[in-house]
């Protein structure tokens, strides 16, 4: 299959406990914590308040708050982690549950046209038997050209760096260059059902530059809706 496309992960993937390719600038002597979209330097994870958006421009990544302040800001560096080291492989192979997805699927656009909504429902699982610490990951989400982000609304057991425990938990998410960013987490029980979507706001021009505006949200779940704005199309 050629992955020169964007994908979309409809099928929900479980992850656990590592990252799903090469962990993201890695530093020596700093803590790495596991994210949707793998193993991250704990420094390049970040909480986006509710209100508050996620703007990347040419040379920065920042958070804004909804009353215009600059709350965090990044340099843009178009370095990125591809997507695609787990993705290659042969799908029909067993996997070590300790390092790559437990199931997936995707789907690779060709056409010209860009996704303007991406959603997939699902119910919550029962709680685990046992738990031992395991962190389970459930999502949908969408990718750019270079595989080097990912957008997703997140289903999590287990503790992440957004927060939990021994319970459910919804999330959103966005990997962008070298960062990670996520809403806080809203807790939800079994048996609930549960709508995470993802749109394409809006699109603006700019010096030959097109800015793409995209939402991630679990549907009644205001908590879980963060807004990205980039210069990649989430086709």
């Amino acid at each position: 299959m050629s992955f020169k496309g964007l994908f979309k992960f409809a099928l929900l993937a479980t992850h656990v406990l590592t990252g799903i390719a090469s962990p993201l600038d890695i530093r020596s002597s700093e803590e790495l914590v596991q994210t949707p979209a793998g193993l991250v330097p704990k420094s390049n994870v970040h909480t986006v308040p509710q209100g508050a958006r996620v703007h990347q421009s040419a040379t920065e990544i920042q958070i804004i708050a909804a009353n215009g302040i600059i709350l965090h800001s990044a340099p843009f560096t178009g370095s990125n982690s591809k997507l695609v080291g787990v993705l290659q492989g042969p799908t029909s192979r067993r996997r070590d549950l300790q390092s790559v997805y437990i199931a997936y699927t995707d789907w690779n656009n060709v056409g010209t046209s860009p996704i303007s909504f991406f959603g997939t429902n699902w119910v919550v699982p029962p709680t685990p038997s046992t738990w031992d610490g395991q962190l389970l990951y459930w999502w949908n989400g969408l990718v750019p050209q270079d595989l080097g982000g990912i957008l997703q609304p997140v289903l999590q057991y287990g503790i992440s760096p957004a927060g939990g425990g021994e319970f459910y938990a919804i999330a959103s998410w966005w990997l962008i260059d070298n960062n990670v960013y996520h809403t806080d987490i809203t807790q939800v029980s079994p048996g609930t059902f549960l709508q995470g979507q993802m749109t394409l706001t809006g699109t603006s021009t700019s010096g030959g530059v097109t800015t793409y505006d995209y939402k991630s949200t679990f549907v009644g779940y205001s908590g879980t809706t963060i807004s990205a704005t980039n210069t990649r199309e989430l086709t």
